[in-house]
């Protein structure tokens, strides 16, 4: 199963993205705020990358490490 973000991302730029999103939430700060930090770490390894971008790849990472995190619904 390949995932929605390809081969666009390291598994460096992924954990870096991760990382950023708990260290805000684990400061106290709402979803949004964290989300938002993580487009910022990405943006600070990837400058040249548009803010678009960074925010649709970060919104991919951060559902696929929810994913990760919840258990698998079964029906």
């Amino acid at each position: 199963m390949s995932d929605s973000t390809g081969n666009l991302l390291s598994s460096s730029d992924r954990e870096a993205v991760v990382e950023a999103l708990n260290a805000a939430l684990d400061h106290g700060e709402c979803e949004r705020r964290a989300w938002r930090a993580a487009v910022g770490a990405f943006l600070e390894r990837h400058p040249t990358t548009s803010l678009f971008t960074a925010e649709r790849l970060v919104t991919c990472v951060v559902r696929q490490a929810l994913d990760a995190q919840s258990p698998a619904a079964t029906v």
